[in-house]
């Protein structure tokens, strides 16, 4: 084999491992990039998560989870501070600025602590979501990303079709809408999975949930403070429920100046809300419809 030969074999093959190591570098850097990426994505959810949190959940979750707070880990930095002032000599000084340089955790202190707990593997993004949810500070539809796909629309369209067919029987409490309203949704979703009265945190109850993603809010309006009110419950509730929407009853026989804002109040929160809302028009029986028959 002649030497021009052997030397071009040589070249070839620096060249291929020139390449080799350049497309292992390229490599790398993807992979580098898809894990900051993918890290960043993570922050951006355990903070939107821990965001749901109030000062006092903060601290309780820590102690429950990591086993300390920051607090605690102020104190005992400030601790060493100190005795490392005092042993040179700042006894006198100390007694009196020490209870003024106790410190107390903000919000910002609680995320740079948990993700570092998170970072050091102390605590894992799970165990926060499933203590958040245990403690029903969030609902699982907070983690479903995927929620507003044109499948589920397509289906929340759908149910949003079928309860605007629904025809109600007398009734004389909001409470008795609402049992009409479920037997007909279980009666003509049997395979769903339907909730009411769902706890969603502060106290709130959310009427009717499906399938643990398509939420509904009822309301028997008497007075147009119940339709504000409705407003402020929407506003709330569509931050953990993209697919919500407002069912109202319209009492045809009622005063016709409830209505009227009815129908103003149902545009607002189709057009403001982005909610769909339903108005399903009945008449109401009286108040003690059944003492007043029994005494006829």
């Amino acid at each position: 084999m002649g030497f021009k030969k052997i030397l071009g074999k040589v070249a070839d093959k620096i060249e291929e491992k020139a390449e080799d190591i350049k497309e292992s570098r390229a490599e790398k850097k993807r992979k580098q990039e898809e894990f900051e990426i993918q890290l960043q994505k993570e922050k951006e959810m355990v903070i939107d998560l821990l965001d749901k949190f109030t000062i006092n959940e903060l601290g309780t979750f820590c102690r429950e989870m990591i086993g300390r707070s920051p607090e605690e880990e102020i104190k005992s930095k400030l601790e060493d501070k100190i005795e490392d002032e005092e042993k040179q000599g700042w006894k006198e000084k100390l007694h009196t600025i020490r209870p003024n340089r106790l410190e107390t955790a903000d919000r910002k202190t609680y995320y740079d602590f948990i993700e570092k707990c998170l970072k050091e593997k102390e605590i894992k993004f799970l165990q926060i979501k499933d203590w958040a949810l245990g403690k029903q500070i969030v609902m699982p539809s907070h983690f479903d990303k995927n929620i507003d796909t044109d499948s589920s629309r397509m289906e929340f369209e759908k149910i949003i079709e079928k309860i605007s067919q629904f025809i109600p029987e007398k009734f004389d409490l909001e409470q008795d809408f609402e049992d009409q309203l479920v037997i007909y949704l279980k009666a003509n979703f049997p395979k769903s999975r339907i909730d009411r009265q769902v706890e969603v945190g502060n106290n709130d109850r959310l009427d009717v949930l499906i399938d643990d993603k398509f939420a509904l809010e009822l309301k028997v309006p008497s007075a147009r403070a119940d339709l504000r009110n409705l407003k402020a419950q929407l506003e709330e509730y569509k931050e953990n429920f993209p697919l919500l929407c407002a069912v109202i009853f319209e009492d045809i026989l009622s005063n016709k100046s409830v209505n009227k804002d009815l129908r103003e109040f149902a545009d607002i929160y189709r057009r403001q809300l982005n909610v769909p809302t339903i108005v399903i028009e009945g008449e109401r029986r009286p108040r003690h419809y059944e003492w007043f028959k029994e005494i006829q």
